[in-house]
């Protein structure tokens, strides 16, 4: 590693050429069997001219981490994980519980890990309880309703099922905040979020032909209802097994390391 280090810092802050690029993949390739793969890239990174980074992140997402992996088909109560060099601000390390899928139709789905500022009682007025209950980011789309889902079942009138996941979406929202509000168990049980996630016909379909985002189904309902941010991603993709083992070693926020 010392010698790697002596070798790059001697470049500087040296415009990429072709002859830089090819090199450098090339050495890629030699190191990226080893679990300090992405140190040593992170620490080539440092000394890139800022204009080279994004031209580098093009380079390992097509080269290195654009493998083949298995092509699970999406369903209703799927889980989709955001390939790791997703930039997007809403779904950068996101992990979205999919509620509405038919192929070639519209889609929906909720973000499951993206924390905002807010708790509950900052939005629902009748929230009693003292403990702070957060609400997360579901999505871009309708950022100004508030949804819901759980393990409850028949204890929230109305609830629906999210198929062969053991959660339930939505339901009496006033029982729902007699449940809050008389300090039962909300993590692992209940979890609010802000606005939702929308596909326009076939748009997700076209999605998941590009490798943006991996399927993979819910294993356990409580589970996802626990955790939060890069973490949660982190935890979904070491359930993946060994096929994406890769993705975790990408940080969330390459540039700012």
């Amino acid at each position: 590693m010392t010698i790697l280090n002596s070798r790059i810092s001697n470049r500087g802050a040296k415009l990429l050429n072709k002859s830089d690029i090819s090199n450098f993949r090339l050495s890629a390739a030699v190191v990226c069997r080893i679990p300090e793969f992405i140190c040593i890239i992170e620490l080539f990174c440092v000394y890139l001219h800022p204009l080279n980074i994004d031209v580098l992140m093009k380079l390992f997402n097509s080269d290195l981490f654009n493998i083949d992996l298995p092509n699970e088909k999406p369903s209703p109560g799927s889980l989709l994980v955001a390939e790791p060099f997703l930039k997007e601000s809403y779904f950068n390390h996101a992990v979205i519980c999919l509620i509405d899928y038919e192929d070639g139709e519209v889609s929906m789905g909720l973000v499951m890990n993206k924390s905002t500022s807010y708790n509950l009682a900052d939005l629902v007025s009748s929230v009693s309880r003292d403990e702070p209950i957060p609400v997360y980011c579901g999505g871009p789309m309708s950022r100004d309703r508030l949804y819901f889902i759980h393990t409850l079942g028949d204890i929230i009138p109305g609830s629906k099922p999210i198929r062969g996941t053991g959660l339930f979406i939505g339901g009496d929202f006033d029982c729902l905040i007699d449940y809050v509000n008389s300090g039962y168990p909300v993590e692992g049980n209940v979890r609010f979020y802000l606005g939702y996630s929308g596909w326009d016909a076939g748009q997700l379909d076209d999605e998941l032909r590009q490798n943006i985002w991996a399927v993979t189904p819910i294993a356990d309902g409580r589970e996802v209802l626990t955790g939060s941010d890069d973490g949660y991603w982190h935890g979904t993709v070491k359930r993946m097994g060994r096929d994406y083992r890769w993705w975790r070693y990408h940080p969330q926020h390459p540039h700012f390391n």
